[in-house]
């Protein structure tokens, strides 16, 4: 007969194979010769035996329990691999796994320690209170007290992983192949975390000027930060300053990535981030990314002759401007178009690439794309146009005070690449330069009745070549009216809606601004519209890019 004794020595089973001869068994257990079983002596670690442990075995052969010596016994069990488990209230479970051949006996020990103290300390040798403190296999959870300390009771003398856990720190995770009555675990110290309590993510600030910021900072070790180690950062405007609290006095009118950073004592960092739009209440042209404008001509309508000898009647069905992330500024232009009984649709978009620098707003690049279709047809007829201006193009100057300057001029060069494309069969390009001078004439301002109030605006003349065109600037909502001369009548589109107003508690909706004028008259474009010719198709785009407000 073959016994085999399992014991723990120092927490790390050894293994013992007894072979005997043919006589009876020896181990005192009275397990008849040839017969397979397993023996459990459950104790603590003082040597006290423990009684009334459920002994199990995974696969299930049959449950027993130890008596008042600690014993149990499971025979007459198939040989195979199995997992014993001993269980009891208020004592972890405590499983082995083993191997059972025919006519062996495997004798096993389980030692529980009574008390296990454990410390965590960080890598600076600090006490950590507040940790929890886990294992696997599982036991129980504790966390550490005031002094860094917690206490496991019944715990198996087994190889166990302990993981720790703090707040805003890495897990700490360690194995002990030996579990003693006493045992310290080093983690690593926390990093500080921030928080922004004021703006919160997706504010609105609809003033540029001392915008008030409010946040906090905490660290595991040092508790509350100090002002000086707090850091709060614009990803636009660099470093803003630091505090607790802090007023700056200006920021871009952008959208804002602002981070509060934290450092604590042991040169660790933590931050925080929200994202935050900027409206400038004090500028005459304020480039929200994100907001959108809408504008309407006094007379939507003109006509024109085609190369057929047929009328077209063009209608226009709306104009809309929109900031985009990058400061793009893009106009949609929507008309519709009815040559007898035939709908015809036009669609223009128009994107200026502005630049801010200081008060003064300028373009480095324009593209334009228009499409002609019918119905649900794509479109048979494109226009696409880019222009690069070296250098940038001065827009507007001093746009938090347009009345600064009285009048000023501008020249830059320009690059146009145009691309035209008919039916699909047809294509051409073409390439021009040239100068481009624009003249800013700056004069009083004014008042504009509309729905939703009376607006004070800033009233500017601008020639460009042969170009005249008159604009009307409000504070904190940007163009609100355009006359363009070259048409004949001039052409006067006005602001319709924008959902900046919201940010100045005016009532946003339709008909915002009223008519100021009497303009019923229809233009009269001096040219004839013919599809097939590049230069013709390139006057009708020049003419309806001069109707965007811009």
């Amino acid at each position: 007969m073959k016994i085999v004794f399992t014991i723990a020595v120092s927490g790390i089973s050894a293994l013992f194979l007894i072979i005997s001869g043919c006589g009876k068994n020896t181990t005192g257990n009275n397990i008849p010769q040839g017969t397979s079983g397993i023996t459990i002596r459950v104790q603590d670690d003082s040597g006290l035996f423990l009684p009334g442990f459920t002994i199990s075995t995974q696969p299930t052969t049959r449950n027993t329990s130890t008596d008042s010596t600690g014993f149990a016994l499971i025979e007459k069990i198939p040989d195979g691999k199995y997992e014993v488990v001993a269980k009891k209230s208020d004592f972890s479970d405590f499983s082995k796994v083993i191997t059972v051949d025919e006519g062996e006996i495997v004798q096993l020990l389980f030692t529980y320690l009574q008390k296990v103290t454990i410390v965590v300390r960080d890598e600076k040798g600090r006490l950590c209170p507040g940790a929890e403190i886990s294992t696997y296999p599982p036991t129980f959870s504790q966390s550490t007290d005031n002094n860094g300390t917690a206490i496991f009771k019944n715990m198996p003398q087994r190889t166990l992983d302990f993981t720790v856990k703090r707040a805003n720190c890495l897990n700490a995770i360690r194995t002990i192949p030996t579990l003693t009555s006493s045992l310290e675990l080093t983690v690593q110290s926390s990093p500080p975390v921030t928080s922004i309590i004021s703006p919160v993510h997706g504010s609105v600030v609809p003033n540029s000027d001392n915008v008030a910021l409010l946040g906090s900072g905490y660290d595991l070790e040092d508790g509350e930060l100090p002002d000086s180690s707090l850091v709060w950062n614009s990803d636009r405007d660099g470093i803003l300053g630091s505090g607790k609290t802090l007023v700056v006095p200006h920021l871009s009118p952008l959208t804002h990535i602002i981070t509060l950073r934290g450092n604590d004592s042991d040169n660790k960092s933590g931050e925080t981030s929200i994202q935050m739009k900027v409206i400038d209440s004090n500028s005459y042209f304020p480039i929200p990314q994100g907001e959108t404008w809408s504008y309407r001509y006094l007379n939507p309508d003109f006509s024109i002759t085609n190369s057929d000898n047929s009328v077209e009647h063009w209608t226009l069905k709306n104009i809309s401007v929109r900031i985009g992330d990058n400061l793009e500024r893009t106009t949609d232009v929507y008309w519709d178009i009815t040559v007898g009984t035939t709908l015809i649709h036009y669609h223009l978009t128009l994107t200026d690439y502005l630049e801010v620098d200081g008060d003064n707003l300028y373009v480095t690049k324009t593209e334009e794309h228009s499409e002609e279709w019918k119905g649900k047809q794509s479109p048979y007829l494109t226009m696409d146009v880019t222009t690069i201006y070296t250098p940038r193009y001065l827009f507007l100057k001093n746009s938090s005070d347009v009345l600064v300057e009285n009048n000023y001029e501008s020249t830059v060069s320009y690059e146009t690449s145009w691309s035209y494309v008919n039916y699909s069969d047809h294509s051409e390009t073409y390439h021009e330069s040239g100068a481009l001078t624009t003249s800013i004439q700056v004069e009083d301002v004014t008042s504009i009745q509309t729905n939703a109030g009376i607006f004070s605006a800033a009233n500017l003349t601008i020639t460009q070549n042969n170009a005249v065109k008159k604009w009307s600037f409000t504070k904190g909502i940007g163009l609100v009216r355009i006359e363009d001369n070259t048409f004949n009548p001039s052409a006067v589109a006005e602001l319709h809606d924008a959902s900046i107003l919201s940010y100045y508690e005016q009532p946003a909706g339709k008909n915002v601004f009223l008519n100021t004028g009497n303009f019923n008259l229809p233009m009269h474009p001096d040219f004839k519209i013919d599809r097939t010719s590049f230069e013709s198709m390139k006057a009708v785009h020049k003419f309806l890019t001069g109707m965007c407000p811009r």
